[in-house]
């Protein structure tokens, strides 16, 4: 929609410090798996699920795949423009990022985020799912 690019162009000045974005996970210097040239973040609904991916992902993914790794938490879902500006001042020093998101809710804003700022991958784990609209033809 038009509001949600024009809150995506906004200058950068009005950047916040967050807390949420754990530390990037790279793969150990003595690795033998070659590095990959992307950053796997995982952002999941918070309270959705019974056990977060965060520790598993964050043990395999830096040593067993050569993905470096980071996690991302959503602080402000009062609005739509408050999420997609939390997740582009997150993302804005990132370079090619490979959104894992888990939960309709991360799904659908990262849906939006997509449609004006790039990802180098978008991976959608139980997004929600739009149901078509009933016809009278069947």
């Amino acid at each position: 929609s038009k509001r949600v690019h024009q809150c995506l162009r906004r200058l950068p000045g009005r950047t916040r410090n967050r807390g949420v974005v754990t530390e990037s996970l790279e793969p150990p210097l003595s690795s033998t798996v070659p590095e990959k040239p992307y950053t796997l973040v995982l952002a999941e609904d918070q309270g959705l699920y019974e056990t977060s991916w965060h520790s598993s992902l964050r043990e395999s993914l830096p040593t067993k795949h050569g993905i470096q790794y980071c996690h991302q938490s959503l602080t402000c879902l009062s609005s739509l423009d408050a999420a997609l500006d939390e997740m582009r001042d997150d993302f804005a020093t990132m370079p090619s990022v490979v959104l894992l998101a888990r939960g309709p809710l991360v799904s659908w804003v990262a849906q939006y985020y997509l449609e004006s700022l790039p990802f180098a991958g978008l991976i959608m784990v139980d997004p929600m799912v739009l149901e078509p609209p009933p016809s009278s033809a069947l």
